[in-house]
């Protein structure tokens, strides 16, 4: 007995057999899956010194690790060709967004301050500024992230995350509570990151409480010694 086949073959001898008499018809070469490996069969004639045909060689060659490989490469392809898609379509997002800004930037001036409709235009510009930095974010598939640090108020960041999650808070009917803590000690950090930080936890938050609720937003400025006052989100029900 041929201990290698019987390695490979794995208690699947007879499905073995049927593809090999399938291909010595048909092919002089063929792969066939089994048992989570991928086998190659060849064949060859077998020729004597007269250059007579007497009969047939079969060889079998587990090539499993090969085409692991070559899905690997496949996928990565894939994988790199979305990547540059995606630059492409961050570029093209990214040009119009800019004369977005400015042009709201002009319409800024035209309102004095303490004019609602200047606050408003100003949230359109952090808006935009905000949609900006997803697409750097995105543009990261191909450059190495720096960080912009510098410093922040952070009661001023989860703000502007409440004033763009507003909209879907008043359609699930949730009741937002704040208590920010009245020390501002100096905190360094990426504000466009950290806003977008906490927006995506606003509305993490929103999602849990679907049927309306309370979500409590609380900052603390801690110790080793102290407690953390963390956020909370409940149910109404």
């Amino acid at each position: 007995r041929n201990r290698a086949f019987q390695k490979i073959a794995r208690g699947k001898i007879k499905e073995i057999k049927k593809f090999i008499s399938r291909q010595v018809g048909e092919a002089k070469s063929g792969e066939l899956e089994l048992n989570s490996c991928v086998l190659r069969l060849k064949r060859f004639p077998l020729i004597v010194a007269n250059q007579e045909i007497r009969g047939t060689v079969i060889t079998l060659e587990d090539i499993t690790r090969l085409k692991r490989l070559e899905e690997q490469v496949s996928r990565n392809s894939r994988l790199e060709a979305m990547g540059e898609m995606a630059v492409n379509i961050a570029h093209e997002i990214r040009n119009p967004l800019g004369s977005i800004e400015l042009f709201a930037s002009l319409l800024k001036r035209e309102f004095s301050e303490g004019d609602e409709r200047r606050k408003l235009v100003e949230h359109i510009i952090s808006g935009v500024k905000s949609l900006n930095q997803v697409i750097s974010n995105t543009l990261l598939f191909t450059h190495t992230p720096i960080l912009n640090f510098q410093k922040v108020n952070l009661s001023s960041l989860l703000d502007e995350a409440l004033v763009f999650s507003s909209h879907i808070i008043k359609e699930n009917k949730i009741k937002v509570s704040k208590e920010y803590s009245p020390k501002n000690l100096p905190l360094y950090g990426d504000g466009a990151l950290l806003k977008q930080l906490f927006l995506n936890l606003i509305l993490n938050a929103v999602q849990a409480i679907p049927d309306g609720g309370y979500l409590k937003i609380s900052t603390a400025v801690i110790t080793s010694n102290s407690s953390f006052s963390k956020g909370h989100c409940y149910n109404s029900n």
